[in-house]
Formats: structure tokens, sequence, C-alpha cells
């Protein structure tokens, strides 16, 4: 079993959305993207660019510093 990061950016992404209630298809309606995007950043498989990163921010309630984990 794969070890979790809770420092990834991912992990972070993943706890942020859940504790705002939204599933990945909600966020990704929400931020005008596609689903697979939204689980491909959670998997820290691909990273967001700039823009995505404050739209994350904003529709999370959430600092760039934390969601980078800065």
């Amino acid at each position: 079993m794969k070890k979790i990061d809770k420092n990834s950016f991912g992990w972070r992404l993943h706890e942020a959305r859940r504790n705002k209630g939204l599933t990945q298809k909600e966020l990704a309606k929400r931020i005008y993207c596609h689903t697979t995007v939204i689980a491909k950043w959670e998997q820290n498989a691909h990273k967001p660019s700039y823009d995505f990163i404050v739209l994350l921010c904003k529709e999370l309630d959430v600092s760039a510093d934390w969601l980078l984990g800065i």
C-alpha cells in the first residue's frame, strides 16, 4: 500500500475539497474543468496552472501557501 504524503499538493486539495463537502465533479464544475483533471491533481499525477490554483483557493477558502505546502 502506498504511503500518503500529507504535505503533498494532492492530499491538501483532497482534504480541502472534502472539508467543503464537495465531490470531484462538483468542484470541477465550479472551476470549469473536467472531473478527471481534479482526480489527476489529487493523485499528484499533474499539477494545476497558476490560474487554476487561484480558482481552487477561492472556491475552497484556503490560502495558496497552505494548498502548495509552503
